[in-house]
């Protein structure tokens, strides 16, 4: 049965096709009741081109992990390319994946498309100030 509310923090940012950013509202849409509300914690894609454009290291190490994250920015696909690499225990595990941030713009057409009403988009929380944060109330 349909929910009063969900919230999806960052994992929109992962899809970067077209038709499975628009399939995942409509799932989202079709998981809320009428009257129920999206709440989404996407990227903001200025931002994070920018944050990204000249590339970007993040490493921490823990007790027993280390971790370490090399990204850049994709102008011409829109895209944050990373690498990432997860030390423990004398195991390496390595990986890289793509994410695609959002503009205010697609993710107000995106979410009224599938079928919210009443959407309100505004910066996010936290320091960096690359993040959209929606609600949104189902139709």
């Amino acid at each position: 049965p349909p929910v009063d509310a969900a919230i999806s923090r960052g994992v929109l940012n992962d899809l970067v096709d077209d038709r499975e950013r628009e399939g995942a509202f409509v799932a989202l849409a079709g998981a809320v009741r009428p009257g129920g509300v999206l709440v989404a914690d996407v990227r903001d894609r200025d931002a994070t081109a920018a944050r990204y454009g000249s590339g970007r290291v993040h490493h921490r190490d823990a007790p027993s992990l280390a971790f370490t994250s090399l990204g850049r920015w994709d102008a011409a696909a829109g895209l944050v390319r990373l690498h990432e690499r997860h030390e423990s225990g004398g195991r390496v595990v390595e990986h890289d994946f793509a994410m695609r941030p959002w503009t205010r713009e697609e993710l107000g057409e995106r979410l009224a498309r599938a079928g919210f009403r009443d959407v309100a988009i505004a910066p996010g929380a936290g320091d960096r100030g690359d993040r959209w944060f929606a609600v949104a109330t189902r139709a």
